[in-house]
């Protein structure tokens, strides 16, 4: 059984520190993980309801898992998932923060068990670095190095991690964040990044 005191003594980070992992510059959270996608891919989307089904187009076949039945998810839990159906890519956006770790790590384990050789689980979280990241609406807050670790002890491999730059339309907003970037390694307080992405592949 994996436990979250187990993971901090078991595994090693790939990273130095939080502020030596790589940002992607992009629009919104989800463009991130649009771009992970094919057309050959087996899509299921865990918790994201309405802005998946809306934004995740041009693949083979999408999935929805979603409690709330409005959405018309295609199942409402993973005990629901067919056994012998398998996904070459899981997603799991902006929920883990508000589940148990329990909850969480059963999402992990079916995602080991329904990814293809290969496949991967793509995640995106609330980034605890950010300046502004508490909600009261969040159960639980994970270290961007934390959710790395987490994979690696359930057996991916080539877990990545990165921070998500969101960049505002507005020119001045994008000035501010410019500007105001350097004392993010001062101050050690991420003042740009406000998500994280991690992804890692089925080694199985």
């Amino acid at each position: 059984m994996v436990s979250y005191n187990s993971i901090k003594r078991g595994e090693k980070s790939s990273y130095k520190s939080w502020l030596s992992i790589p940002i992607i510059f992009v629009k919104d959270y989800f463009e991130a993980i649009i771009k992970r996608l094919r057309s050959e891919d087996v899509v299921l989307d865990i918790g994201s309801g309405i802005k998946g089904k809306s934004l995740i187009q041009d693949i083979k076949k999408y999935y929805c898992l979603d409690i709330d039945e409005d959405v018309n998810p295609d199942f409402v839990s993973i005990d629901n998932v067919p056994s012998d159906l398998l996904f070459d890519k899981i997603i799991i956006a902006e929920i883990i923060e508000h589940v148990s770790n329990e909850t969480f790590f059963d999402w992990l384990s079916f995602c080991k068990k329904h990814l293809r050789a290969g496949g991967e689980v793509i995640i995106t979280t609330p980034n605890t670095n950010y300046l502004k990241v508490f909600e009261f609406t969040h159960t639980h807050f994970f270290k961007p190095v934390d959710v790395e670790l987490i994979l690696k002890a359930f057996g991916f491999v080539d877990v990545k991690v990165f921070r998500l730059w969101q960049v505002p339309r507005s020119i001045i907003k994008r000035l501010v964040k410019l500007v105001r970037h350097p004392f993010t390694y001062f101050f050690e307080i991420d003042f740009n990044c406000n998500k994280i992405m991690v992804r890692g592949k089925n080694g199985v």
